[in-house]
């Protein structure tokens, strides 16, 4: 016996099937690592204490993937860090599937975003480290995340606050904070200290995931 057929959902058909779980799909860059690995347990976990059903798609970190995986097949859409192209994710919208964004930004498109609070972790941070004396303090992150960027700007705020200067050799921008990154990370910081030690001017520098 067929038991398939088209539902409306908010304006996008969807397939139906008769005691069928509620189905999300889930675009990230990577399923792994400690903070992509977090989601993921975290977003398992509760599909199965809930019944839900998850379809997880790893796209990696170039930010442009824009193929309208199981729009037939999905109740709702999650996307975490850009991980879609904003075209994919306006095509989502139009066909009423609910987004919801996780440390990135879609605007103006009526995407849900959360993201956490960025600032106070770093500004108590930096506030540690000036009471142990410290006043050359430098940032490293992938500022074109959202969540670093909110990060970096507190960071700002404080270094203003406290009358210090932050120059270009205080900031290291990495591409991304999977591995590539963390080795491009780690690169340049060996590269500051050694012009550290020779200045005898050593910096620390704050590290953003």
């Amino acid at each position: 016996m067929d038991n398939t057929n088209l539902r409306g959902n908010d304006g996008h058909e969807v397939l139906f099937r008769r005691h069928r779980k509620p189905t999300i799909g889930v675009i990230l860059p990577m399923l792994s690592g400690f903070y992509m690995g977090e989601i993921t347990s975290t977003l398992r976990a509760y599909g199965v204490e809930n019944g839900i059903n998850l379809i997880f798609l790893r796209v990696g970190h170039n930010r442009d993937f824009d193929i309208p995986f199981a729009f037939d097949h999905i109740d709702g859409l999650i996307v975490v860090l850009h991980a879609a192209a904003s075209a994919l994710v306006e095509k989502a919208v139009q066909r009423g599937i609910p987004v919801i964004s996780v440390a990135a930004s879609y605007a103006p498109l009526e995407v849900e975003s959360l993201s956490s609070d960025q600032a106070s972790g770093v500004s108590a941070l930096y506030d540690h480290l000036v009471g142990l004396g410290h006043v050359d303090i430098g940032f490293c992150g992938d500022l074109s995340v959202n969540d670093v960027r909110m990060r970096f700007k507190a960071f700002q705020k404080r270094a203003e606050h406290f009358g210090n200067t932050i120059t270009k050799r205080h900031i290291l921008n990495v591409s991304n904070t999977a591995l590539q990154g963390a080795e491009k990370r780690m690169s340049a910081i060996g590269k500051t200290m050694l012009l550290a030690v020779r200045s005898s001017v050593p910096p620390i520098i704050l590290l953003s995931a």
